[in-house]
Formats: C-alpha cells, structure tokens, sequence
C-alpha cells in the first residue's frame, strides 16, 4: 500500500468518524461540588473510548455529543471521578466528591512520612517528572531554581564537579556548612553525587530547625530527603531510556589576536601623537610587541593561534537507564542500571558513572516485613591540569608547535656562536622561551604605522615563566576513580494495628584513588617527571531503631515516633608522591625512582597517612496531634552524644515545637467556592553542628584530645628531621626549635562543645479555586551561637590552630513558593510553580574582634565586621580614571598625599573616603579603604512552565540571581587587560581619547584593579536552567508495537543565560575554592573560571 492510499484511508476515516460523532445527541449538565454545591470550572467531560471531550465553563457547565449507551466520565484534580451512563437523557447533572487522598498528599520528614494538612514547619517538596531527561549528570544540578531557599551554584563547569549547596543561607564558618542528604533514611556523607536520577520519586527539603531537629546534629545546614522508587505488586515493567546530545560553551571570550593587538596599539599612538593635550613622552611601541607581530605575520602568514579555541571542544553527552519493577502482594521489587557520559566542553574534562540500584520490599507475614536497598556505584573523573586562565592569555604569535618555519627563526646563533635552541625539533611544542633574545633585524618587515622594523634589539617578545599552555595539558594527567556502596536492611513488625516497630542497619563506603601525573618538562622549560597519589576511605555504620504509634479517635490523630540510633564513621586519607620515573608509561608508585612523604603540588597537604573515626548516640521522639485538619501541634526532641567533645560536653538536647491551624476547616470557609485552605504557621526548634573538620594532624575529630604526630625523627625515627621542631626559643616572635615530641598542628580544647543553632519561622499557606493555585509564605530567623571556629594561635602555643566555640552569626529571610493550574482541559493543560527567596546572613559576633580583615592571591582584601555580611570586599572606591594632567593639578593631589597607586592620567582615580577621623583628609591611604562589594545574592527566583497539549508537551525552567558581587580576579594579568577586549573595550587613550572615562589602560595608576571597586562585578544572571520538549505517542499506536510508553523529546540546558550589562567575566556562578580561598571568610573570587556549559540532547523513552 503506497503512501497516498495510505493517506486516502485516513481521511476517509476521519470523515466517518466525523459524522458518526456528529450524529449523537447533545448532552448537556452541570458539575458541582458534592460538599457544598458549587460549580466547577475546568472538569474533563470524556466520551469513554473517543476522543471527544470538553471541558465546564466557569458556572460548571458543559455540552457534549453522545449516543444512546455511552459512557461519560468527568474528572478533575482534588476530585473522585465519576463514570454515567447517557441512556435517554439529554441533562446530566453531576455532583463530584473530593478525593482526600488527594487532596491531602503524604510528605516524607525525617524518619518516616506525614499528611501535608498536618505539617506544621518549612517542609518543601519536589516530585520527580521526568528529571532523567534532563541534560545534567547530577541531582542537584537538575534541583537548581526548583526550591525556594535552596541556592545551588555551579562553582566550576567542569564535567562532574560538585555545585554549592546553601539552604536558607549559612549557618556555620568552619564547621561544615553544607545541608545532610538522607538517602531513603541513610545519611549519606557526600551528598547527592552518587544519585540516580531516574531512581528519584520525590525529594523533601527541611528547611528549619523545627522540621531538621528529628536529626539533632546532623540537621543543622537543612535537610533534604530523597526518596527511591519502589516496586508495585503489579505485572512487571521494564523502561529503557536513551539520550545523547552535544555541550559546548555559552560564550567564549573575545581575544584579540597578536596581530589585532599591536595595531590597536599602533592606533592608539596616533591618537596620542594627534592629540594636542598629550603632555607624556611621546608614544612608542615596544620592540617586544613589534616581534609579535612580525612572528605573527612574517612567519606565521598571519594566522596565529587562538588557544581558548584550542582548548575548548564539542563535547558529548550521554545517559543510558534501564530498570524494571514489578512483584506480587507479597513481593515488590525494583532493579534498576544506569550510565551516564559526560565528556566536557573542554579538553581532558570527563566524567563517566555507572549506577546500579537494587529494591525489595517483602511481607513475610501479615505482621512482618522485611527491605532491602542496595546501590552501588562507579565512578570515573578526569580533570584539565591548568585552568581556563592559561588559554586566554597565553599570545597568538606562538604556533602551538613549531613547524619548518618557526624553527629555522629560532635557532640563530647568539653572539658567540652557539646554536639557539639546539634540542628542539618540529612537531615540539613552542614555548615562549624559544623566542627569546632572537634578532628580526633582517626581516626588514613592514609594521602597522608604514615603518620598517630594522631593530638589531635581542628584547623578547613575551617574558614569563609560563610555558605552552597545550603542551601542560598534554603531560600532565589528574585522573580519579571512585567506588561508593549504600546499603541498608530493614524489619518491620507490626506490635499492633497502630503500633509498629522498625529497625534499620545501614552501610555506606566510598573509595576513592586519585593519581595526579606531571611528565617530564611539562610545568616548566626543565622539569622532572612525578605523580601524586590521594586516596579516600570513608566507611558508615548506622542503626537505627524506631516506634511508631498512629491512631485516630473520632475527630483527634495522634503519629508519636520513639528511636534510638549509632552511628559510627570511619575516615582514612593518605598522599604521596613517586618522582624520577624511567618510563612515563607506566605510572604506579612501584615504578618510582624515589617515594616522597609529601604531596609535591599542595603546600597545604603535608603528605603521609591520617587514619580516625567519630561515633555518635542518638535518641529522639516526636508527637504530632491533630483535631479534625483544624488544629496540628508538633513536638519533637533528640539527644545526641558526640565523640568529638570531651567529657561534660558530649551531649546536646535538641528540641523543637510548632503548631499550625487551617482556618479552611472552619465551617464559614468551608462552603466558600474561592477559598480551599487557609493555614497559618509557627515553629521553633534548635538544633547542633559538630562537624570539627580533619586538620594537618591525627586529632582533627578528636578536638577536645593533645595527641602527637611528629617527632624530630621521621618515618622509623632512623632519620633526624630538623624541620619538625617543636618549641620555641630567640628573639621577637622566635623560631621552631627541636623537641622529643610534637603534638599536632590542631592543639586541644577539653572545654570544646557544640554549635547550636535557634531557629523560628512563621508560615502562610494559601489554596484557592480548588487548589488550583497554591501559595505560601515564609518568614523565618536563625540564630547560630557557639560557633566551631579554628582561629591561628599564636606561636608561642607550638600548635598552628585550636577548635574554640566563638561568634554567632544570623540568617534572616523570607520565601514564596507559587504554584497555579493556570488551564485544565480535556486536550490542553498549563501549570506554573515559581519561587522568590531572599536571606541575610550577618556576623552578630566575632569573639570580641570588631572586624578582622583577610587577603586573598592578588591582595585583594576581605573583612568580617560584626553587624555586617559574614565577609564583604574591602578596597579603594573609584571614581573613573585621571582624563589628564591637568584633571590631576587642578585635583589637589600630588606625590606627597597619594600613598596608594600613583597619579597617572589613565590610570584609576581613588577617591579620598576617610582620614583616621573617619572624614576625608586629603591624603590617599589605607585610611580610605572601605566596603566596596558583598558576595551575596538580594535575591533568588525560579519559575517553571509546563505545557501539555493532547501527546505533546512542553517544560522550560528559569533561574536566576540578582544583587550579587564578584571579584574578577582575571584582572590581576596584564595579558587579560591588553589582549581580552572585554576589559579593553572603551578604555582610555588620551585626554582627547578618553573612552568612556571609566575603563584605565592597562596597568598605569599603579594599584590591581581587584584591591578597587573596579574590579568588581555585578554577577547577577538569568539562565534558561532547562527546556524539554516532547511527544508521546499514543496508546492506540504503541499497544499495537508492545509498548506501554514511547516517548521522544529534546532537552536543553542553558540556551539562553543572560548576565549584567557591565558584566566583563564568562561565568558569573563560576569562585574559586582551593588555595586561599578555602578559607570560607575569603570566598566571592573567581579567576580562570570555565565558560557557562550549554547541552542539547535527544532522547527516547520507552515502557514496556
């Protein structure tokens, strides 16, 4: 049968179908609410078996054709649906029930589950729709912008690397800050990276410490609860879903070539030398920067290399699941396995996981069941050695190797005789030092101004230290694998209909081998090759052991849980370094000619060995009580014993209660056709941190403990090692001097106890229309004392840092979360949920120290002051660039009242802020410092839309962040400053030329433009987070192929991401987080930050 047969069939079919429709009576009705008589707008009216359908007017009409026997049924959201037969009747009036059921939902919280209606704290929730088709390789990166109060960043985009995770801001500096991830009841240690999205069924947040107390210690970041799926006691499924797409960067850089640099350098001098106010030397350019554009154009036929374009790549994503669920009434399981492929936009940015997740749930009897969870996972990273930095600076002259050409330029003979660069070859990566102290003076070469270049001058081209930034990413290798299992067995036993016992033994193990390689030559010119190895070893022992009573009397609900919980945790951590390696194919630590005690690319990581372990007892209890969905009161109690604290201060109470009251219930509301509920909110709870973090020594979790680990002797002791002295002894602040033993770099502190933080919250819940828009509101305060700080000791202690319980900080904010089915119809449905969040976090107290400032890589500084933001930025305010001398005379200035940066036309102008009276003096100085910037976001928003219409369907996501600052540390090289047009659009050139009078040239003023104002940003932004367009075929096509589900869609992640207009940067979520930076009170600094990601993928799903 051809295609137009086909086709001609189709037609006539549809045309039958038609008047066979057509030929039916007109039904007609009303649909109200059973409870009160109401009409309802948007019901499904359906002809069973067709596909004619409508749906009621806003008065609960409607008018539908049928035939004598058919059979209608009319539903809608909240409602039971309802089936009738048409019969002889042409009016049919219909009066639907509500479903409780579904009215009323089920949340998880903390150990075990609870009506919506009854929940009485800041409980937000998320359900899993299709989260696997998004194109991310992470949970949380998919959660970004879903839920209010959840702020999640991707610090880096490099493929497999952990976002920033805040909930309702930060509660705590030293300790860690990060929220507990509870795993279907088992905390898991590092979050939410080991999670198969398609697993997922839904996710709690618990957001304050009325709702996180149930955990104690553990709760005090939020909490966020994901729940696995299960299996049902139905015929077994089976679902495979594809998806492969491409990734590359939003944006790159715009860099300027050699050649375009130089003639702009070439046409700046122009305009200085035309212009008549021009009171300098008399502009020049320099030989070194006439080189590079001869090598660029002479040698290089004017085609330089682009490196950032060099670096960057299409990469390939992908994500491969297959699962299958089924059982019997005694019976339920689900296995499931999934890959997901990663492979980055950048070069050598790869991340590859496997996951594999086993569910059983089995009632031996009608009184006794058992589960069992099992979920192992494997994972592969691959990280870039250098950072994007290296690509965008790095000069286009340099070939990326040298061929015949660049050679024969570098190997001249130097003055006396000796053959340049003898040992390179072509095909060798160029570096920059193969271009030094060369002559061009017989090149004769034209240059942008119409000269000759003649110069005999051996000036380089480009003086630095850096080499070949491709070469470095070539020889060096950072490569990780890591092995994480969850597993955990459950028994319930029903004492009683409403009394049931529940214990949990739970494991988890993360294993993971990191080997960091750096050939021979590849960090400088002359390098020898080694390797760092890191290992991990985390291991998590957990009972659990819960009593559950449940029981309504008449119109009172009582839930009261009793546990009992151990928990112990293993940490191991071990580097190493192999130098001298005679083949540098084979890299094991066997192969090397020399071991060193020491991590050879951290000066922070001394090397060797740290082995320790924590425990913590638990018990804990909740009543929640209920009077007729009208009134809801919940207490909840935990005690927690830590190892970390000494004697007397091992144990923390942990309580917390909140009531609410749905005025919906009342009887004047009940009937109202407009108002579904009306909740109002309020908690209060406490809750602890005891997350001392591992320092250089063994008692890094045993704080409140002296314990030694060094002695002046190393290894066996048969080698004395001077370095390991300590005591003190000479003059001013003296020096290490040697003793018998060392204690370790964290001293001890017996008085050392928990953090604690207070919360309280007052909520607002809001349903309309038949909760077809949902709203609520939040407004909550936390209050952090005793906060687990590590202060640097003086010397004279002989340890570098103690744990102390000093300073408090508060957060304080508000939330929406928005929620409206804005159309339901038979064929066309439009639901919208949004959020706004908003939170202050401020420093209340320091341990008496008013402010302390700190410095970060390029000096720029960072403050904490007690009454302000934790940490803000501290600088020089700017009040655009000195447009010439005489702007500069006429100002008062001169060399004798600037003592920061200089008095430079086109150079940045520092404003006179204060003198040591706290009003301006005339002098610029360090007295002028003031806050210049906060890191910090006013506010934070998401909003989804979905569209449904008939087997098409549409979702896109926005997220956003106003109101935050960035230091932009890339404005710290002079190469960024000359060659990225970004920071020399528009810049000053001379008092005629002054561009916009705010952008100074290059370096001149004398001061980094991150220690001013001007080099920080707005990194506010507005991300197209995610879109997904789909189709799924209809069931009257895929019963007839053996499929319960075919599915095909697209998906998309960032393809549209705005930022400031003033934004100079790529990336503004990207801060760096190592070196000084690790430092949680020197944070908001970002410098060679990869580009914003952007992924499209096509995929296929598929049920059967």
């Amino acid at each position: 049968m051809n295609l137009k047969t086909k086709l001609t069939l189709i037609a006539v079919l549809f045309f039958n179908i038609v008047l066979i429709a057509q030929s039916g009576t007109v039904i007609k009705g009303t649909v109200t609410a059973a409870v009160d008589g109401i009409p309802i707008p948007g019901v499904n009216v359906l002809v069973v078996g067709t596909a004619n359908g409508t749906s009621t007017d806003f008065d609960g009409g409607y008018e539908i054709t049928a035939n004598k026997g058919d059979v209608i049924q009319f539903s809608y959201v909240g409602f039971k649906s309802k089936t009738v037969i048409v019969g002889d009747r042409t009016t049919i009036n219909i009066s639907l029930e509500e479903d409780i059921a579904a009215l009323d939902e089920v949340v998880v919280v903390g150990y075990g589950s609870l009506k919506k209606s009854n929940i009485t704290s800041a409980v937000s929730t998320y359900k899993n729709e299709n989260l696997e088709q998004l194109p991310v390789s992470r949970v949380d990166q998919a959660l970004q912008g879903k839920i209010a109060g959840v702020n999640i960043t991707n610090t880096s985009s490099a493929a497999g690397e952990d976002p920033v995770i805040r909930i309702r801001g930060q509660a705590s500096i030293n300790a860690s800050p990060d929220p507990l991830v509870v795993l279907d009841g088992q905390p898991i240690e590092d979050g939410l990276a080991s999670i198969n999205m398609a697993d997922i069924e839904s996710i709690s947040v618990l957001k304050e410490a009325s709702s996180a107390a149930i955990y104690g210690s553990r709760g005090a970041n939020g909490v966020i609860l994901v729940t696995t799926k299960s299996g049902d006691n139905k015929k077994t499924t089976y679902s495979f879903n594809h998806a492969i797409g491409f990734k590359s960067a939003y944006e790159l850089y715009d860099v300027q070539t050699s050649t375009e640099y130089v003639r702009q350098l070439y046409a700046e001098r122009e305009l200085r030398l035309n212009d008549p106010l021009w009171v300098g030397d008399i502009p020049t350019v320099s030989i070194g920067d006439q080189k590079q554009y001869i090598l660029e154009n002479l040698v290089r036929g004017g085609n330089g290399t682009v490196y950032q374009d060099e670096f960057m790549r299409s990469g390939l994503f992908r994500n491969i699941g297959l699962s299958a669920s089924g059982g019997s009434k005694t019976l339920k399981y689900r296995i499931s396995g999934a890959y997901n492929g990663d492979a980055s936009m950048m070069q050598k940015s790869n991340y590859d996981k496997y996951q594999f997740r086993l569910k059983l749930d089995a009632d031996l009897s009608d009184k006794l069941s058992v589960g069992v969870n099992i979920a192992p996972t494997y994972s592969e990273t691959q990280r870039p050695a250098n950072d994007y930095r290296d690509y965008y600076r790095f000069p286009s002259f340099i070939p990326v190797r040298h061929t015949a050409e660049t050679l024969a330029l570098v190997q001249q003979l130097d003055a006396n005789g000796n053959l340049l660069n003898a040992d390179v070859n072509i095909g060798d990566f160029a570096n920059p030092q193969h271009f030094y102290g060369l002559s061009f003076g017989d090149t004769n070469y034209p240059l942008p101004d119409g000269s000759t270049y003649t110069s005999t001058n051996l000036s380089n081209p480009w003086t630095t230290s850096s080499i070949n930034p491709l070469k470095v990413l070539a020889l060096q290798d950072d490569d990780e694998e890591e092995f994480r299992i969850q597993a955990n067995f459950d028994l319930t036993y029903k004492i009683t209909k409403d009394l049931t016992f529940k214990t949990t033994a739970s494991a988890y193990y993360r294993y993971s081998d990191r080997v960091q390689w750096v050939g021979t030559d590849a960090r400088s010119e002359t390098n020898g090759n080694y390797a760092v190895y890191i290992s991990r070893r985390y291991k998590d022992l957990l009972s659990e052991n819960t009593l559950n009573y449940v029981k309504d009397f008449d119109k009172h609900s009582f839930n009261a849980l009793l546990g009992f919980s151990a928990q112990r945790s293993d940490f191991y951590y071990s580097s190493f370094s192999g130098t001298n390696y005679p083949n540098e194919n084979i890299r094991t630590w066997n192969n090397a000619g020399e071991l060193l005690n020491t991590n050879l690319n951290s000066s922070s990581d001394q090397g060797g060995e740290f082995k320790n372990a924590t425990a913590l007892l638990s018990y804990y209890g909740r009543l929640v009580y209920s009077y007729d969905g009208l009134f809801n009161l919940t207490g909840t109690i935990r005690a927690d014993g830590a190892s970390q604290f000494g004697p007397g201060n091992k144990w923390g109470t942990f309580p917390s209660i909140s009531g609410g009251m749905n005025l919906a219930r009342l009887n004047f509301l009940k009937s109202s056709s407009v108002i579904s509920r009306l909740n109002f909110r309020v908690a209060y709870g406490e809750t602890g941190n005891n997350r001392t973090e591992p320092l250089g020594g063994n008692n890094g979790f045993n704080p409140y403990l002296n314990t030694l680990s060094k002695t002046p002797y190393t290894g066996d002791g048969s080698i004395y090692d001077p370095t390991n002295g300590n005591y003190v002894e000479g003059p001013g602040n003296g020096s290490p001097a040697n003793g018998q033993a060392t204690p370790a770099d964290a001293g001890a502190n017996a008085d050392l106890t928990w953090e604690t933080t207070v919360s309280t919250n007052i909520g607002f819940d809001l349903g309309m229309f038949r909760n077809r828009v949902n709203l609520s509101l939040e407004f909550y305060e936390s209050n952090t004392d005793k906060l687990l700080l590590r202060p640097n000791n003086h010397l004279y202690t002989g340890v570098e840092v103690t744990w102390n319980n000093v300073g408090s900080l508060q957060n304080r904010g508000h939330e929406i979360e928005l929620s409206t089915t804005n159309i339901a119809t038979e064929n066309f449905r439009w639901t919208t949920s949004a959020n706004y969040a908003s939170n202050r976090l401020k420093l209340t107290d320091f341990g008496g120290l008013a402010e302390t400032p700190l410095q970060g890589e390029r000096n720029e500084q960072y403050i904490t002051q007690v009454g302000q933001p934790l940490v803000q930025f501290y600088g020089y305010k700017t009040d655009g660039v000195w447009l010439s001398q005489a702007e500069i005379d006429a100002s008062g200035f001169d060399n004798s009242n600037v003592n920061v940066g200089t008095l430079t036309p086109g150079g940045l102008k520092l404003v006179d802020v204060s003198g040591p009276d706290g009003v301006p003096d005339g002098v610029i100085d360090a007295d002028d410092r003031t806050v210049i910037g906060d890191p910090y976001a006013d506010f934070t928003w998401g909003i989804t839309n979905t569209f449904e219409y008939k087997d098409f369907d549409l979702s896109f996501s926005f997220q956003g962040v106003q109101g935050i600052d960035m230091y932009l540390g890339d404005t710290g090289y002079t190469e960024t400053k000359s060659q990225v047009v970004n920071y020399t659009r528009n810049r000053w050139v001379s008092p005629s030329n002054p561009g916009d009078g705010q952008t100074p040239y290059e370096n001149l003023g004398g001061i980094q433009w991150v220690q001013t104002d001007y080099g920080i940003d707005d990194a506010s932004y507005i991300a197209l987070r995610d879109i997904t367009l789909g189709y799924n075929l209809g069931s009257e096509w895929t019963s007839r192929i053996g499929l319960n589900q075919l599915r095909i869609y697209v998906a998309g992640q960032n393809l549209l991401y705005l930022t400031s207009k003033d934004f100079r940067g790529l990336n503004p979520e990207s801060r760096r987080s190592s070196g000084p930076y690790s430092n949680p009170l020197i944070t908001g600094y970002d410098r060679g930050g990869y580009p914003v990601p952007k992924t499209l993928v096509l995929g296929v799903d598929v049920k059967f």
